[in-house]
C-alpha cells in the first residue's frame, strides 16, 4: 500500500526522512508524499498458504471466518522483516505472536483477524505520522485500485484512522492516465478537470468510521509491538 498525501512541494524534513517517507513526481507539478507499507500481500499468501495445504478458500470466506473471530486479540506489525517473502505466511503470524507474548491464534478466522486489524492499525500509525509531519488534521481518507473491493479492511480502516474512507475507483491507474491524455488534448481541465470526470464516472463506496474508543484503545497496544 502507498499510503500518503499530495502537496505542493517535496517535504524534506528530517522527520520525514527519519520516518522513511518519500516523495514522488506527480501530475502538473504536484507532490505525493507518501510511505510504502505493506498491503493486501498478506491476505492473498495466507491464502496461497492455505491453498497448498488443499484448501482453496475464497476471500469471501476469509472475509466472513475474521468477522466471527473475537476482536484485538493479537496484532503483527505487517511490515515486519518475517512477513516481507513467500511462504508459509500464517506459521510466521502464530510465531509473532508467540515470540511478542500474545494471544496465539487458533484457527484462520483468529488468523485472518489478527492480519485484519493489524493492517488497519498501519494504517492509522501512517496516518497519525502524515498528520504530524504535515501540522494538519485529515478527516478523509481516499483508497484507489483493487484493494477497494475488499469491504471489510476499507472499513476497518475507517474505524481505526476515525475518518471517513471513500473507496474508488478499482481501475484508478488507467482512468487518470485516460484524464492525463485529454487534459494535454485539452478535453479536460488539468487535474481538477480529471478528478471531477472520474468522481462522476466511477462507481464509489463511502464508509463511515464506527467504534472509534475501541480501535484507540487498540492501537495503544499495537504501537508497544513496533520496532
Amino acid at each position: 500500500s502507498l499510503f500518503g498525501i499530495e502537496t505542493a512541494e517535496p517535504v524534506l524534513t528530517p522527520e520525514a526522512e527519519g520516518l522513511n517517507f518519500t516523495n514522488e513526481g506527480g501530475f502538473n507539478g504536484t507532490v505525493r508524499f507518501l510511505k510504502n507499507i505493506m498491503g493486501l500481500w498478506l491476505i492473498q499468501e495466507s491464502r496461497r498458504q492455505w491453498k497448498r495445504e488443499g484448501d482453496d478458500v475464497g476471500f469471501d470466506t476469509l472475509e466472513k471466518e475474521a468477522l466471527a473471530a473475537k476482536a484485538f486479540r493479537c496484532l503483527i506489525d505487517v511490515d515486519d522483516p518475517s512477513f516481507e517473502t513467500a511462504g508459509n505466511l500464517p506459521a510466521r503470524v502464530l510465531e509473532f505472536c508467540r515470540k511478542t507474548g500474545q494471544y496465539v491464534p487458533q484457527n484462520r478466522g483468529e488468523i485472518m483477524r489478527c492480519i485484519y486489524e493489524s493492517l488497519a492499525l498501519k494504517y492509522k500509525h501512517t496516518f497519525n505520522m502524515l498528520s504530524g509531519i504535515s501540522k494538519r488534521e485529515y478527516h478523509r481518507i481516499n483508497i484507489l485500485g483493487g484493494g477497494i473491493k475488499d469491504k471489510l479492511l476499507c472499513q476497518m480502516a475507517a474505524d481505526a484512522c476515525n475518518a471517513e474512507v471513500v473507496a474508488g475507483p478499482t481501475e484508478a491507474t488507467v482512468m487518470g492516465n485516460i484524464g492525463v491524455v485529454l487534459s494535454a488534448l485539452g478535453e479536460i481541465d488539468g487535474l481538477y478537470g480529471i478528478r471531477k470526470a472520474v468522481s462522476e464516472s466511477a462507481e464509489l463506496k463511502r464508509y463511515a468510521p464506527d467504534n472509534g474508543t475501541e480501535w484507540e484503545n487498540a492501537y495503544q497496544e499495537y504501537i508497544k509491538i513496533l520496532k
